[in-house]
């Protein structure tokens, strides 16, 4: 699914605390889930640019490329700016999209190019020839 990013005119501060709060309702209580969806909502906010996520979550540019990296390889983030989460949405299956796409940006799975009933496999990066 296509997002547009969020058009923001806030500070860099509260653009932070804004980001923190949204990737918070998804990851309150594991730093390492937390991280990364940081990163992913930081996105939504300033676009999937490394150089602008890095300033505005103070993390370190070391760990962003390697989230950014996993993102752009499975196809969440493309080269053009584009976006390609699934959607959050607080239903079960906007829950599972979530954490699928977090597995990702933790380098726990990849999304292939490949579909099955219209929804993307994933290919586990612990186990071998295991497809989701």
């Amino acid at each position: 699914m296509d997002r547009e990013l969020m058009a923001t005119t806030e500070s860099d501060g509260k653009l932070r605390a804004r980001i923190f709060r949204m990737a918070r309702h998804f990851a309150p209580r594991d730093e390492s889930a937390l991280k990364a969806t940081v990163v992913m909502v930081a996105a939504l906010f300033v676009g999937p640019d490394e150089e602008k996520i890095v300033p505005v979550t103070g993390y370190s540019g070391e760990y962003v490329a390697e989230v950014v990296e996993r993102l752009r390889v499975s196809g969440l983030w493309s080269a053009e700016g584009r976006l390609d989460y699934g959607d959050w949405s607080n239903s079960p299956k906007g829950m599972v999209r979530y954490a699928l796409d977090l597995a990702v940006a933790l380098g726990i799975v990849v999304r292939t190019n490949q579909k099955r009933d219209g929804e993307y496999v994933y290919e586990s990066q612990i186990y071998e020839n295991s497809k989701l």
